[in-house]
This record gives structure tokens, sequence and C-alpha cells, in this order.
């Protein structure tokens, strides 16, 4: 497989390239396969929103996810520690660039750690066509019994062959499954 191949590659690359780390302020990496996974851990110095979370008193929940050239993350902390966060983090990052939301219980929290972090590793590996299909086809009735949209009916709607629908809704559940048999695997 080359794409295996291709991020050794890469990996390599960044180890040796001393100027490009520390321009960037990575500190090591660190690089494993595990089966067909490719793990690559990245430690990195401290930067302006480290500074801002470490100067307000305030935690971050793993996952930090970045999603569409944006940050997700949870932060916790005192409630006056929230806030001057808060007003720092906008200050710094201009008031239009920063949304939040308060989560109110611990059932609330848990179902979002859940989410973003399950989610982004499953959404990650599905193409914008497959995405497209498969949520379309939830959203029709396909998965119902009985089912109330046929693939050649969603394949009209999107001006595709019956067989290209047929072939994105494979493909898209293959890969799903595929994370789903082996996070429950791990239990």
């Amino acid at each position: 497989m080359s794409y295996g191949k291709d991020i050794d590659k890469i990996v390599k690359q960044l180890i040796i390239n001393d100027y490009y780390l520390r321009k960037k302020k990575i500190i090591k990496i660190k690089y494993l396969k595990i089966g067909r996974l490719h793990v690559l851990y990245g430690l990195k110095s401290i930067c302006e929103f480290y500074k801002l979370i470490e100067e307000n008193n305030v935690q971050i929940f793993i996952p930090y996810i970045f999603n569409s050239g944006s940050r997700e993350y949870i932060a916790m902390g005192p409630k006056e520690a929230m806030e001057t966060y808060l007003s720092q983090v906008s200050k710094y990052y201009t008031p239009e660039n920063v949304d939040f939301i308060y989560i109110n219980t611990a059932k609330d929290l848990i179902n979002l750690l859940v989410k973003n972090s399950f989610m982004s590793v499953l959404t990650d590996k599905l193409t914008s066509s497959e995405m497209r299909i498969l949520k379309n086809a939830f959203e029709m009735g396909y998965f119902e019994y009985p089912r109330s949209m046929r693939q050649g009916e969603i394949g009209t709607l999107f001006n595709l062959s019956k067989v290209t629908v047929c072939i994105h809704l494979r493909k898209a559940l293959k890969k799903i499954m595929e994370d789903v048999i082996q996070f429950m695997s791990m239990n």
C-alpha cells in the first residue's frame, strides 16, 4: 500500500528537517502503525492559545478537534475563571471568531465528548459524496422498514445512477462498520 509508505516518508522528513520543527514549535514527533491505523503523536511548545488557558486556570478536555479550519474544544473551570478566559479569548481572536455554548449537565458534557471524538473519526474517513448520499438516504427513509425511498429514487434526486448510489452507501457503511467493530472489540 503506497498510502502507508507516503506517510512514512512524510514523518521521516518532518523528523529530519529540524528547521521546520523549530519554526512550527514542534518539539518531538512519534509515529507508529497499528494495523491499518497510522498514529502520529506530536509534542508542541506552548502557543498563545495555551498561554490563555494557563493564565486563567482553565482546563481543556480531550479531544481537541480541528473541524473545517476551526478549533472545537471543551473548557472547564470556576465561573469567574471561565468568564475571564472567554473575555480574553474573544479579545485575542476577535469576538466574531469566537463562538461558545454553555453545557449545563454532566450528561450533556459526556454526550458532547463522545459525539465529537467518535464522529470526527468516522466522518474524516468518508468522502463528501459518501457523506451526502448516506445522510440523505437516512433522512429520506432508505434505512426504514419498509423503505420509503429506494436507491434509484435517491439517484434520481442527485442525478446519479442506482449503481453509484449503491457504491457510495456500501463504501460509507463499510468504513463506519470497520470503526464500530474495532471499537466494540476493544471493550
